[in-house]
């Protein structure tokens, strides 16, 4: 078994070449609620992959966002419409397995926070959410998480928020990587901008 990477930002667990080769992509981006997929997805869009028409400011396209909407004829004229896709949902693994099948080449981001900090922002930002409560939520929605990726078994990029923020570049990189699409440097400096203080509101309430 290969040794990880020290230096590395992220975790990438079964990709391979016959999917990162393949013209045809989707990437699902989830994570938790108030856990940086917010962040995380506007890089994948500064690296150029279509997330949606006019998306809101938290970037979570309409038509994904309602999971009784979201059925196999919406990813159809998504796929025909775009070779490479994606959406962000930080509950989306509450509904993937419905889709599954109708996602071409899925490739999942999977966002992660530090759980302290992530039970502290569910806290404040929901009325009636006690710590215990919050934290709660994160260990339910992390465990659902893990179990998706691991049952799905499809190529799948771990992404620290914390990391994201510490590390931008790096982190970046890895993601830009792991899409396995042309990117350029001036698409690099444009989502290592999008992170940086007073462009991207980082996750604190």
């Amino acid at each position: 078994m290969s040794q990880p990477d020290v230096l590395a930002t992220t975790i990438s667990l079964f990709d391979h070449e016959t999917s990162r080769s393949r013209a045809e992509k989707t990437f699902p981006i989830f994570g938790l609620p108030r856990g940086g997929t917010t962040a995380v997805a506007g890089c994948i869009r500064k690296l150029g992959v279509f997330l949606g028409d006019d998306l809101p400011v938290n970037l979570e396209d309409p038509l994904f966002s309602r999971p009784a909407k979201v059925n196999a004829e919406l990813v159809a004229q998504r796929n025909a419409d775009h070779a490479v896709w994606g959406w962000k949902f930080p509950n989306a693994a509450n509904y993937l397995d419905h889709i599954a099948k109708d996602l071409r080449n899925s490739r999942l981001i999977c966002v992660t926070r530090d759980l302290a900090a992530n039970g502290l922002a569910i806290a404040s930002r929901h009325a009636g959410f006690d710590d215990l409560r919050a934290l709660e939520t994160v260990f339910l929605q992390t465990q659902k998480n893990y179990s998706l990726i691991m049952r799905f078994h499809r190529p799948t990029l771990l992404v620290s928020y914390e990391k994201l923020l510490l590390k931008t570049e790096e982190t970046v990189r890895e993601i830009a990587g792991f899409l396995g699409t042309e990117v350029s440097e001036a698409q690099i400096e444009a989502a290592v901008e999008f992170v940086s203080p007073g462009v991207y509101r980082p996750v604190t309430d």
